[in-house]
């Protein structure tokens, strides 16, 4: 999702949240890769899972802050409707969050 074609960045404004809608056939742990980009943090039905900084420069002097799956995390998927939230945050250079699962047994992706 490239955030700068709906995300407004404000002076005071650097953050969007959204939202994504996981139905799982039964309690699972399905791992989710993903690439971000500036700051992220990942809520799994309401519970902080994971958090992380990509901002220009933050992994090392060459890294120029771009989005790649260079991120995992595992969701812990109840039966049925799992709401997943992804913060991001913009620092420079541009926004955006990916994300894809190795497989999609047993669980449908909503919007």
């Amino acid at each position: 999702m490239n955030i700068s074609r709906t995300g407004v960045l404000g002076e005071k404004s650097n953050a969007v949240l959204l939202k994504i809608n996981i139905e799982s056939e039964t309690d699972r742990i399905k791992m989710m890769n993903f690439g971000f980009s500036d700051v992220a943090k990942i809520f799994v039905n309401g519970k902080a899972v994971w958090q992380g900084n990509d901002v220009y420069r933050s992994r090392d002097y060459r890294f120029l802050g771009t989005m790649g799956y260079f991120d995992s995390v595992y969701l812990d998927l109840k039966s049925g409707k799992n709401e997943v939230v992804v913060m991001v945050a913009e620092n420079f250079g541009g926004w955006g969050f990916k994300a894809r699962f190795e497989n999609m047994n047993g669980i449908k992706v909503n919007q």
